[in-house]
């Protein structure tokens, strides 16, 4: 749903105070780029310049804030806007995952194996390969989380979660931080994605193929680049001891 337009300033100003008063956190004092938080400076700047400030848009897993802020001091000072995308399911305590699971019974295929996922992601308009992962949701604790997506996106079923590994996803765009979870599988049952999923098929691969076809720029997601380097070392580290 989209909060606020150029057309009418105050509306997406009038929600962005509305979260200021709902998540005062988004809004601590910055020691760089101060926010701007007052109203009828905001109205003015937006209605001069042509530009949507305040919550410009949300659904059920982001905000999209555009802050007026300050940089500099006295004479120097800069006003601009600048935008960030905040991350719905984590501000309300859920926690984003990404699933490296990997393979611990034999009848299931060969140990070590780690469960990938092929998926039209809408953005590029095209199949990529990565590992399961999903948004944080309220109420559900991280392991809990990632051996639900794991279970819903590919039909594996996890046990003994371990947290390896937490990444932010863009410093300079969003808040997103992305828990990276380690799973055995011990059990397979139909998989049941979200509708808004498109999910073409699960494979199950050695961990030296995906290193491979990182390589080749065959797979490029950063979730799953980080994943795979965190979770490689930690094996590395592992079966040299």
């Amino acid at each position: 749903m989209t909060r606020g337009n150029l057309l009418d300033p105050a509306a997406g100003i009038e929600a962005y105070f509305e979260a200021l008063a709902e998540y005062p956190r988004l809004f601590e004092p910055r020691r760089y780029r101060r926010l701007v938080l007052d109203r009828a400076r905001l109205v003015s700047y937006a209605r001069e310049h042509g530009v949507a400030l305040g919550l410009t848009f949300s659904n059920d897993y982001v905000l999209v804030l555009v802050d007026l802020v300050e940089v500099g001091e006295g004479p120097a000072t800069i006003v601009h806007p600048y935008f960030r995308i905040v991350s719905r399911g984590q501000l309300l305590g859920g926690h984003n995952v990404v699933v490296v699971a990997t393979v611990a019974d034999p009848k299931l295929g060969n140990v070590g194996d780690i469960v990938m996922v092929e998926q039209e992601r809408h953005a590029l308009g095209r199949l990529m390969l990565e590992l399961p992962r999903g948004f944080a949701e309220p109420g559900i604790g991280l392991e809990a989380n990632a051996l639900k997506e794991l279970e819903e996106e590919t039909g594996y079923l996890g046990a003994e979660p371990r947290l390896i590994g937490t990444v932010l996803t863009d410093t300079g765009l969003m808040d997103n931080e992305v828990h990276i979870v380690h799973a055995s599988v011990v059990g397979r049952r139909e998989r049941s994605p979200e509708i808004r999923e498109v999910i073409t098929r699960t494979l199950l691969m050695p961990a030296d193929m995906i290193w491979s076809k990182i390589l080749s720029r065959e797979i490029k997601d950063s979730y799953t680049l980080e994943a795979i380097g965190i979770w490689s070392r930690l094996s590395t580290h592992s079966t040299s001891r």
